[in-house]
């Protein structure tokens, strides 16, 4: 009986307390449930060995009833021959089989209700051991949602942090700045390209402005080519001839 106290006082175990305390509730209950099989076995070998037990008993009633048998059909048979004696000593073998019979037979009986005592035991553990694999299954799915909703928790709490919110502020500010580096670096490439002239047009650009002056008064004009001009002195030679 110690290895169903045994068991007993493990399966009232607090297995909330056991995971409270526990790094890895699963662990806590996976030894839980291994430990309760080991005690389990054992109590089923307990059985096996009260069953073994209650056979035995069976079978020295039985061998203690046949011997009575056998007796009392000797004494009658020593009856017959008119041996008295052999009858007086059957008879004697008669009735100690019959009380060894009898006494076998109580022990037997109390054999088999400690057999069906022991039966309803083990179908108790059963059924406990299939409740804790139920509520571990039940336990550990709980506490891997449990450990998921705290971590997301935990993860927006984070997002939503002021470190969060000023470190995005400040890459902000930064690429805005870059930003404004490149647009600028951009114009100014633009301005200069747009701007800038081969050194071989420079003369005639100087021809241009200094044209334009003169169109505008702003500088005097220069005297004409009287070869370049038409109607020049080339023409007027032309002319006298």
């Amino acid at each position: 009986m110690q290895i169903f106290d045994r068991l007993s006082l493990l399966l009232r175990a607090n297995v909330n307390a056991a995971i409270d305390a526990a790094e890895d509730p699963e662990k806590v209950l996976d030894q839980l449930i291994r430990d309760a099989d080991s005690v389990r076995r054992a109590a089923e070998q307990q059985l096996l060995v009260a069953i073994t037990e209650r056979n035995r008993m069976g079978a020295e009633v039985a061998y203690e009833e046949a011997q009575a048998r056998k007796a009392n059909a000797r004494a009658e048979a020593a009856v017959r021959r008119g041996d008295d004696e052999r009858a007086r000593a059957a008879l004697r073998r008669r009735h100690d089989a019959v009380d060894a019979a009898q006494l076998f037979t109580q022990q037997l009986d109390a054999q088999q209700q400690m057999v069906e005592r022991l039966k309803a035991q083990l179908g108790q553990v059963d059924s406990k051991l299939r409740h804790m694999r139920q509520e571990r299954d039940s336990l550990v799915a709980r506490k891997r949602l449990a450990d998921a909703q705290l971590t997301m928790a935990t993860s927006m709490q984070q997002l939503n942090g002021n470190g969060i919110e000023s470190e995005l502020t400040r890459l902000g500010r930064s690429v805005r700045v870059t930003e404004a580096h490149a647009s600028a670096a951009a114009e100014l490439s633009a301005y200069t390209l747009d701007g800038r002239l081969d050194p071989g047009d420079d003369e005639q650009v100087e021809a241009q402005l200094r044209a334009l002056k003169q169109q505008v008064g702003q500088l005097p004009m220069l005297p004409r080519d009287p070869v370049l001009e038409p109607g020049g002195d080339d023409g007027d030679e032309e002319h006298r001839y």
